[in-house]
């Protein structure tokens, strides 16, 4: 299943309706505050706002990566840690990418292992 944020229409579950929160939201560490969080672990992709635009398709996905990372530094100000990914070669649409960045987000994860333990106990 190809996944696109903004994309899919809303669903309907069990009486209450879902939207892909992804263009309003994308970095929901208000929502888990409100929901408890003592504290939260950001994980996030650097955006890569320095490439030249070819053509209308680079212009409408750089557009959304402004807004994406204007509406994401509030949601990193509340974060207790923020751990970034930088994976210029992985772009938004890159399918065959996802083992890739998964793997490198668990390799990062792990070898920041010790900071995450500490962030938890303070």
């Amino acid at each position: 299943m190809q996944v696109i944020h903004g994309v899919f229409a809303p669903c309907e579950y069990l009486d209450h309706k879902f939207v892909d929160g992804g263009l309003l939201d994308n970095i929901p560490s208000d929502e888990v505050k409100k929901l408890g969080a003592d504290k939260i672990l950001t994980l996030k992709f650097a955006s890569d706002l320095n490439y030249k635009t070819k053509n209308i398709y680079d212009v409408a996905f750089k557009s959304l990566d402004i807004l994406f990372e204007g509406r994401s530094h509030a949601a990193l100000e509340i974060s207790d840690m923020v751990i970034d990914f930088d994976l210029p070669e992985a772009k938004v649409f890159s399918r065959d990418k996802v083992d890739y960045c998964y793997n490198i987000g668990y390799i990062t994860t792990i070898a920041k292992m010790k900071e995450i333990k500490d962030m938890l106990k303070n």
